[in-house]
């Protein structure tokens, strides 16, 4: 899935809403018709992969930086 849309439409809301980095009002925002406040955090963030546009890296080689996480 992707979000697209002008400056300012909202795109960045909605995607820190559906991994509560942002809590919402209690049952505004769901997944598969279950509030997202239901879902155990460390399965909502688990789940999702999230690109932010602010990019970060490392001085360390392509690889380095790819393999951070491991």
């Amino acid at each position: 899935m992707a979000f697209v849309g002008r400056t300012g439409s909202g795109k960045s809301t909605i995607v820190n809403l559906v991994p509560r980095l942002i809590e919402a009002p209690a049952d505004t925002v769901f997944i598969d018709g279950i509030s997202v406040q239901k879902h155990p955090l460390s399965q909502l963030r688990s789940s999702i992969g999230y690109v932010p546009q602010e990019t970060f890296l490392f001085s360390d080689t392509l690889k380095g930086n790819i393999a951070f996480r491991r």
